[in-house]
């Protein structure tokens, strides 16, 4: 699994971006709750896979659900508002692997996450925002 999605160039930037301090991105912020609160927040799969993106429901403060069918295999997906722009949550570049059972801390802009599925059946995706600038996500069958 390439983990920058073909983009070399990318990879580069990042070890270069964490060596030397002046080449270092502005680190873009999480969405705060009022964020998710201004703009419906989805579950997005890639555009290739032809499949519609799936609402998030904030079932308490701070904790937002998601259900979804898989069948067996990989799995592509961010997290976002419709269009990815104003709220666009990742993998970690080394985390991009989502563990199902495991919490898993999310990066603005950050990675496509994949999930490998073995066992068809309905998936739950808790988006956790409690703790401010630090999302992390759960996905449990």
């Amino acid at each position: 699994m390439n983990r920058a999605n073909g983009q070399p160039q990318k990879i580069a930037a990042q070890i270069v971006g964490t060596s030397i301090h002046e080449l270092r991105k502005p680190v873009a912020s999480a969405p705060s709750e009022s964020d998710l609160h201004r703009q419906p927040v989805y579950l997005r799969r890639p555009a290739s896979d032809g499949k519609p993106a799936v609402l998030f429901v904030e079932i308490a403060p701070g904790r937002w659900q998601s259900k979804l069918m898989l069948a067996p295999g990989m799995h592509q997906f961010r997290i976002g508002d419709a269009s990815g722009q104003t709220i666009n949550l990742g993998a970690q570049i080394d985390e991009v692997l989502v563990k199902p059972g495991q919490s898993q801390f999310l990066e603005v802009d950050g990675e496509g996450l994949f999930l490998e599925v073995g066992q068809a059946g309905e998936y739950m995706f808790d988006l956790d925002t409690i703790r401010q600038g630090m999302p992390t996500l759960t996905v449990t069958h």
